[in-house]
């Protein structure tokens, strides 16, 4: 049985993986342990990242050719001229586009504006009208006013005239008592005279 020996390092287990390649044995953990010892797990991870490096130095790079390099340059320089053009063709739809809508918005802008112009425009009128309006209905409370003084007056002169007419008459009832009562003063005189004669 094989001493085992301390200190397993990954350079010694490549040179025992190397030592078996060279005498065409068969390059296994139990092997390798055989020669340098250590445990099962240290020595297996160990042979497991020569075999990992043995592939890798063992697979060859393989060279584009130079047929596909080409074509695919060529396919490539294809797709950007088609993505140059399908963008430049949706730019210019997009130019267009803003430039209609930019002219589309400065007419409805117009509009607007008109539509402004003729209500500032309304607006003064019905101003004025209502200024007009206040001005006739201010005039017509103070000749409404003015009437209604007048008819007050009126009134009132047509009063005192009813009480003067009644004045009146009541002097012209008692003169007229009076002028019947001399009447018949007189009357009564003449008469008595006459019968003394």
């Amino acid at each position: 049985m094989t001493k085992r020996k301390p200190n397993i390092t990954q350079e010694s287990v490549n040179l025992a993986c190397q030592q078996l390649l060279q005498e065409d044995k068969s390059v296994s953990v139990n092997a390798v342990l055989r020669i340098t010892g250590g445990s099962f797990t240290t020595v297996g991870t160990m042979v497991k990242i020569w075999r990992e490096e043995q592939e890798q130095e063992t697979t060859p790079v393989l060279q584009m050719p130079d047929r596909i390099n080409t074509a695919m340059h060529k396919a490539v320089a294809e797709l950007w001229t088609t993505a140059s053009t399908l963008a430049t063709v949706e730019m210019e739809h997009v130019k267009r586009a803003s430039r209609e809508l930019v002219s589309q918005t400065q007419t409805e802008m117009a509009e607007y504006a008109e539509e402004i112009l003729r209500l500032e425009e309304a607006l003064d009128t019905a101003l004025h009208e209502k200024d007009h309006l206040t001005n006739q209905m201010i005039n017509t409370k103070a000749q409404n006013d003015a009437h209604a003084m007048q008819i007050n007056t009126l009134d009132i002169q047509l009063k005192e005239r009813d009480i003067e007419i009644a004045r009146l008459r009541d002097e012209y009832s008692s003169l007229q008592t009076e002028l019947i009562a001399i009447a018949k003063t007189q009357t009564d005189k003449s008469t008595n005279t006459l019968e003394n004669n």
